[in-house]
């Protein structure tokens, strides 16, 4: 039997977790000796990393993919930051290249956004991005677990979510017209994750505020639960989805959005 899942909304989660990052972040240098820019990896393999903005309440996530080093040591690295917002205020950017150990790396979308890391360790990445020139916002991001990573996923007219995660987690789950949506994520390793989440769209301003999350995402209805291709960040256990339409490779989201959080317990 599964264990029971804890009653708490994953923005919630959320804020908890970036309160205690900076701490997190310390004892992650404290773990091995500190390098600046990309540090040489214990084991060699793909590795994978999903976290938050760091000293702000702000939805945004961040997650890298790092594959294997080369001969030389360097790795191509992905990275995706999304808000789940829609037009034209949100926040999907998507980076791609190569670092190499020992050195500071900024990555740059096709529009000039710009992400900076700073430091990749066995257990995190640091760094920060700006956008359209702006303040650079700091971030720290864990390795992986539960499923936790970059999605492509396809929500179909019979309101099915399908997908699969750069590193090769399997989703499965179905919506309903009014915004609940039960599934599984499967891990590599076959370790099958249910959940049981709402559609913050779905969720009036008041409902929003009362559970702490942004009430924004209400003007989103439009654009939200509409079949598509998305390209999402997924939290560990399939707690929080955020994701945009269109070709975010290349610079160019869509007008529809993911906007995902545990607000259903499951056990």
């Amino acid at each position: 039997m599964a264990p029971e899942r804890v009653d708490q909304s994953g923005w919630s989660r959320r804020k908890a977790l970036m309160s205690a990052g900076s701490a997190a972040v310390g004892l992650a240098w404290a773990s091995g000796p500190p390098l600046k820019g990309v540090a040489a990896q214990a084991s060699p393999g793909q590795q994978v990393f999903f976290g938050w903005l760091l000293g702000s309440t702000d939805i945004i996530a961040v997650a890298l993919d790092l594959a294997a080093p080369d001969e030389s040591g360097a790795r191509v690295v992905k990275a995706y930051v999304c808000d789940g917002l829609g037009m034209p205020d949100g926040i999907a950017l998507w980076f791609k290249d190569t670092v190499v150990p020992g050195e500071e790396k900024t990555l740059t979308t096709a529009g000039g956004d710009q992400l900076v890391i700073d430091a990749v360790l066995p257990t995190a990445v640091t760094g920060s991005f700006t956008i359209n020139g702006g303040v650079a916002r700091r971030f720290a991001s864990f390795r992986a677990v539960d499923g936790a990573g970059i999605y492509d996923v396809i929500l179909g007219d019979d309101l099915r979510y399908a997908g699969t995660s750069s590193d090769g987690s399997v989703l499965a789950a179905k919506a309903t017209t009014k915004g609940k949506v039960t599934g599984t994520i499967t891990t590599p390793d076959g370790t099958e994750i249910r959940f049981a989440i709402k559609v913050l769209s779905r969720l009036s301003e008041d409902e929003l505020a009362t559970k702490g999350l942004p009430v924004a995402m209400h003007i989103y209805e439009d654009v939200s639960l509409v079949p598509d291709v998305y390209t999402a960040v997924i939290a560990p256990g399939g707690t929080f989805w955020l994701g945009r339409s269109g070709d975010i490779r290349n610079g160019s989201p869509g007008p529809n959005i993911i906007g995902l959080d545990m607000c259903v317990v499951t056990a």
